[in-house]
């Protein structure tokens, strides 16, 4: 995958590259309906159960730098311009359970009530009917 290719530097630690991980997790987030590491597995040829979820949940990799180089990345696709602005949303998802980091009964947007769901605030810069994701919390 080239586009991994790009930001393949970023996903080392002291001792050792997870950049395979990096690969495995990007091609299960893609192919994958349901986005959990067995689904994942299931889909991703040598893709292994252990070595993702310690990627996903111990692996000590820097994720601040792979979001900076790709607010470059989106900068440079589509900044400049003037019909670029930068967008700002709020956006909740309905959640099962409570497993998941801010689940909670809370307002769901998406729902138009109370209920157990995870929010999210994302900035995408945009350009006519061009965007990219350039940073979520």
């Amino acid at each position: 995958m080239s586009f991994h290719g790009r930001y393949a530097q970023f996903f080392t630690t002291a001792t050792r590259s997870v950049a395979t991980q990096a690969l495995h997790y990007l091609s299960g987030l893609v192919q994958a309906e349901h986005k959990n590491i067995e689904r994942m597995t299931e889909v991703v040829p040598d893709a292994e159960y252990q070595a993702l979820q310690h990627f996903a949940s111990h692996s000590p990799w820097q994720s601040q730098p792979v979001m900076d180089q790709v607010a470059r990345d989106g900068s440079q696709l589509l900044g400049g311009g003037p019909d670029t602005g930068l967008i700002l949303d709020e956006t909740s998802f309905e959640k099962k359970g409570d497993k998941s980091v801010g689940v909670g009964r809370q307002h769901c947007g998406s729902l138009g009530k109370v209920e157990n769901c995870q929010v999210g605030v994302f900035a995408s810069l945009v350009r006519g009917s061009s965007s990219v994701l350039v940073e979520g919390l």
